[in-house]
């Protein structure tokens, strides 16, 4: 799958979650309605690619997408409305570090990813209530991860308007050819 045509996906998506939003209650609704259909229709992951409820040592995880045999990305979802990030503008993407004052009320959903991911080796996690998108990479040699910056996305809004990023991090196409690692470098 192209960017055009998920672009297009994701379009559809958006508008067709938007007039039921507010019935969307539980993060399984997030998950199903918006999640899946986002990492599958709009970015082009296989549905054979998911794997759901893995056990972790400090818990389960939600979903994580294998390309081939090779763990390429950790989802955690949380309900909709769950995460919270404070920045004035929820139009456009912006790099922040982990431990920026805008993600603090992210902050649980961040350590919980990191503990899924980081002791299985998976190089990028998302922490999404569908709307709301952190994408950052758990495990950055001889650092901590919460001293680096993770990618937001603090609206569909701001997804669509900002589609190609999106696409970039965490696209099947582009998660096969790493090109995240691009990303994160700049």
């Amino acid at each position: 799958m192209g960017m055009d045509a998920g672009l297009v996906a994701a379009i559809n998506i958006v508008a067709e979650v938007g007039q039921r939003m507010p019935a969307l209650e539980t993060e399984e609704d997030a998950k199903l309605q918006i999640i899946v259909r986002i990492m599958t229709e709009a970015l082009g992951w296989p549905h054979s690619s998911m794997l759901a409820e893995r056990a972790h040592e400090t818990g389960y995880s939600d979903l994580i997408f294998r390309d081939g045999e090779r763990n390429a990305l950790l989802v955690e979802a949380k309900r909709l409305g769950r995460l919270e990030i404070s920045v004035a503008n929820k139009s456009k993407y912006r790099t922040v570090k982990l431990s920026s004052p805008a993600l603090k009320k992210c902050k649980d959903a961040i350590e919980q990813a990191v503990g899924y991911a980081g002791p299985s080796g998976l190089p990028v996690a998302v922490v999404t209530d569908g709307v709301n998108w952190i994408i950052f990479k758990p495990h950055v040699s001889g650092e901590h991860y919460y001293d680096k910056e993770g990618f937001i996305f603090p609206s569909l809004e701001a997804v669509i308007a900002n589609f190609n990023i999106f696409f970039d991090l965490l696209s099947y196409e582009s998660t096969q050819k790493k090109q995240y690692n691009i990303l994160f470098d700049e």
